[in-house]
């Protein structure tokens, strides 16, 4: 919970159309936030999850 709002500013809100189209720049950006879990995997999942929402 406490790094709730950090991970709604590095994923847009949760909007799916948004995460849906982040780029290799995007993931980087978010992997360099100390503020957030910085696991690509996770970070791949999310976007893949977004796309087939």
């Amino acid at each position: 919970l406490k790094r709730r709002e950090a991970l709604k500013k590095a994923f847009a809100a949760f909007d799916p159309r948004i995460v849906g189209s982040f780029s290799t720049m995007d993931v980087e950006r978010i992997l360099k936030n100390p503020n957030v879990i910085r696991n690509k995997a996770k970070i791949d999942s999310a976007i893949n999850n977004a796309q087939r929402f």
